[in-house]
């Protein structure tokens, strides 16, 4: 590496998370490009994922491996459309391959990260800050090449990457995240007045008790479930307010 011009640095710590805050100690660019080095990324691609950076003002964007996925298992496949649709769904947005391992990020914004997690979910923690931000976050397609050496992803690490995934919402979406674990309280809400009714109507057995426990139930869910939503627009407004300032900082 060190013959063709390349500036190897010796890594403090261990594991992902650590290779990038030693890097952040060295780079300079307004971009930095984050990619494994188990040949499966197409360095080919980079300019293509810095060109979409400016042409779209995205502060991060990732290679999302939609092109010939012949190399990628059908578990890591099926896991990967999990977490990615469980992070959309928590963040809001609407990425294709949230744990690729080639992306690209703005400098400034890789050196406010929390850095809560390890290993694998960094992935997660960045794009979650991003998302959570109001910048913009975006993908483009890039291939997926034949591995060379063995993987060290197990599907144990899937799970930690779901689990972190909770967490990484109670961090950078906390508002979110509490009105949505409480509007969980309708599908307990219905069952209870469910129940009632059935038991009213076919037998004309009433149960007033249980049916105030699950109206006061089935209300409090639905207030937190009006409250989720609301803190999903406000997050989107804020986004839309960020996009006009950098537009009004541009025509400056």
């Amino acid at each position: 590496m060190k013959e063709k011009g390349v500036k190897v640095v010796r890594q403090k710590g261990k594991g992902k998370t650590d290779a990038i805050k030693t890097a952040l100690n060295h780079v300079d660019q307004e971009y930095m490009l984050l990619m494994d080095g188990d040949y499966t990324y197409p360095p080919i691609r980079i300019k293509d994922l810095y060109l979409k950076a400016f042409q779209e003002n995205a502060t991060h964007v990732i290679g999302a491996r939609t092109v010939d996925r012949k190399n990628i298992p059908l578990i890591n496949r099926i896991g990967n459309y999990v977490l990615t649709k469980t992070f959309n769904v928590l963040f809001n947005t609407n990425l294709r391959d949230l744990c690729s391992g080639m992306y690209l990020i703005k400098t400034s914004e890789a050196r406010q990260i929390l850095y809560e997690t390890k290993g694998f979910s960094i992935e997660a923690e960045l794009a979650a800050h991003t998302a959570s931000s109001a910048r913009k976050i975006a993908d483009h397609p890039i291939e997926y090449r034949e591995r060379i050496g063995k993987t060290k992803l197990s599907r144990i690490h899937g799970l930690h990457i779901f689990r972190d995934l909770f967490l990484l919402a109670w961090y950078y979406h906390p508002a979110f995240f509490i009105f949505a674990s409480s509007s969980l309280a309708l599908i307990p809400a219905s069952i209870i007045l469910s129940w009632v009714a059935i038991e009213l109507l076919l037998f004309g057995v009433k149960h007033p008790v249980w049916a105030i426990i699950g109206v006061t139930i089935f209300g409090v869910g639905a207030l937190a479930l009006l409250l989720a939503i609301m803190a999903l627009y406000l997050k989107r407004l804020e986004r839309r307010l960020h996009a006009k300032i950098h537009q009004l900082h541009i025509f400056k």
